[in-house]
């Protein structure tokens, strides 16, 4: 983890499933606002507590060690399809952490359509 990142954080940081088959790295105190919005979802909705259950499920509080470095759950390492070097990526109050594999390709598509991408959400 990059020491900007790590500073963030502090000495750990809570490692969960993420969108389009990333990783997110939260504070702990980020961690605790997104578990008080996932006990607001609707637990009658089917689709709320499959969110809820992936998220705290495949949750993991993880240290840093003197390197900065970090060591993910092996179902994390599968959802996100880690195979040997990832990339981190800071997105308002998370890091993401993704395959360098998908994370390349789409990271170029979406520079390459970038004006397009904020003209249609009118930003």
């Amino acid at each position: 983890m990059p020491a900007s990142f790590r500073s963030y954080f502090g000495d750990r940081c809570v490692i969960t499933v993420g969108f389009d088959k990333c990783l997110y790295a939260y504070s702990e105190e980020d961690w605790e606002k997104t578990v008080d919005k996932l006990n607001q979802l609707p637990s009658g909705n089917k689709n709320a507590r499959a969110v809820v259950r992936a998220l705290t499920g495949y949750k993991k509080t993880v240290e840093f060690d003197s390197q900065g470095r970090i060591i993910l759950a092996p179902n994390q390492i599968k959802h996100a399809d880690i195979k040997k070097e990832c990339c981190i990526v800071g997105v308002g109050s998370k890091v993401e952490i993704w395959s360098k594999e998908l994370f390349e390709p789409m990271d170029e598509e979406t520079m390459e359509n970038l004006s397009d991408l904020i003209e249609e959400l009118d930003f």
